[in-house]
């Protein structure tokens, strides 16, 4: 009975307490004098921590989901262990108690930095700027953003750029690089960015449909190609490579010089790679005596991408597309 009034006289009292250090010298007090049981110290002693300076920025860092409640429960207990070591704590502890406060700040910029470095990396702001023009479009079938497209329209980074059905849309950037787009298909060029004469930096997602990708011979480009949560590059001079998304499949062919990759696996020239979406199989293929349009129209199945699109019916049976300017070609 003694020891419940004791508690509860406590647990008044340490709502009116002026200074958190009283609170649990007077606490630690009572625990020496054996008043108190292990779990008894340990609530008060949670109860006082709770009203620290330390502890509320921590929490409010807690409350705007910036640090996770295992980081909080962790800090929690630090402050607990720099408040009560030794077992003992009074007004003169300044330098103990200044280091909890430079720990507190120094977790606070971590957790700050922290967030903003991951808000950052999630969503990347693309800068929309000026790269080239719309070379060819289907009418009423290219659009940029939603917008119709016309031929010498501008194209920028940063824009949505997508056909309808039975439209193709080209595009013209720097140094005579462009970008051919499939029927049906939409793709973002996150960034093109000329570091050096005649070298680039590319981004481009993929979000479906398909798109051809070719450069001039002297062109040095570093591409990025991102379809979903896979990611394949290009590097080297003479980039011709083509992209097609379907629901069940992804398809990639090297009709050029660079270097094609999908994570450690390399794509040769007049290879092609069939990655499955779900399992992540990947399966490399070649295909001989081919080049240009026909090779890329036949690895992905679809010609709608490439430099003369779709070929005509023909009454001889030959199905494949016209090779000019599918091998990366003309002069740098």
């Amino acid at each position: 009975m003694i020891k419940i009034f004791v508690l509860s006289l406590i647990f008044f009292n340490l709502s009116i307490f002026a200074n958190t250090l009283d609170d649990i010298k007077k606490i630690n007090d009572l625990n020496e004098s054996g008043l108190l049981s292990e779990q008894d110290y340990k609530n008060l002693i949670e109860k006082s921590i709770i009203q620290t300076e330390e502890y509320k920025k921590v929490k409010g860092l807690f409350d705007s989901e910036i640090i996770t409640l295992e980081e909080l429960e962790s800090f929690k207990n630090k402050i607990i262990i720099k408040y009560t070591v030794g077992n003992s704590l009074d007004k003169t502890s300044l330098a103990e108690d200044k280091a909890v406060k430079e720990a507190a700040d120094k977790a606070a910029k971590e957790a700050e930095d922290k967030a903003v470095k991951e808000a950052a990396d999630n969503d990347v702001e693309v800068i929309r700027k000026k790269i080239g023009k719309v070379l060819k479009v289907k009418k009423g079938k290219g659009f940029g953003d939603g917008i119709k497209l016309r031929k010498k329209d501008k194209v920028e980074s940063g824009i949505t750029y997508s056909t309808l059905a039975g439209g193709d849309l080209h595009l013209m950037l720097d140094s005579k690089t462009r970008i051919f787009i499939g029927y049906e298909s939409e793709i973002i060029i996150k960034k093109f960015d000329v570091v050096d004469d005649k070298v680039h930096e590319v981004e481009i997602e993929l979000v479906s449909g398909s798109f051809l990708y070719l450069s001039l011979r002297k062109t040095s480009t570093d591409l990025k190609v991102i379809i979903d949560d896979k990611v394949l590059t290009s590097k080297g001079k003479e980039t011709s490579v083509a992209f097609l998304k379907k629901e069940k499949q992804i398809r990639f062919v090297n009709a050029g010089k660079s270097a094609l990759k999908f994570k450690d696996k390399l794509i040769s020239f007049s290879q092609y790679g069939i990655l499955d979406p779900l399992s992540k199989s990947l399966s490399i293929n070649s295909i001989s005596n081919a080049g240009g349009d026909k090779l890329i129209g036949t690895a992905l199945e679809d010609f709608s991408m490439t430099v003369m699109g779709v070929p005509a019916p023909s009454s001889g049976g030959n199905d494949g597309g016209s090779s000019e300017g599918g091998s990366g070609g003309g002069c740098g």
